[in-house]
């Protein structure tokens, strides 16, 4: 055992020796990793869906807010969005 980490050797059917790690912790780490990037994906593909044309064409008017045209405030409030949802996934703490 070093650092925290527990390798076993295990022999496949061919003889050969494969290693399995373990973590002391029941292995969370890999599996929040592994979330963490099926998280990520997912807001990938919620982006592309938010900033594609059928969402697009409801904020194209010649309405405004603040004197800002409509489509510029949620272009950039669903980009903003985006970056804060995977700051949150990236930085977020395990418990």
């Amino acid at each position: 055992m070093t650092h925290g980490v527990d390798t076993d050797a295990v022999h496949n059917q061919g003889g050969l020796v494969q290693t399995r790690c373990h973590n002391l912790q029941g292995g969370v780490t890999m599996q929040r990793r592994r979330l963490t990037g099926e998280r990520l994906v997912a807001t990938f593909l919620c982006g592309c869906v938010l900033l594609n044309y059928p969402l697009l064409a409801l904020f194209d008017r010649s309405a405004a807010l603040f004197g800002i045209p409509l489509i510029y405030v949620y272009v950039f409030a669903a980009w903003g969005g985006l970056i804060a949802v995977m700051a949150w996934f990236i930085e977020r703490r395990s418990d």
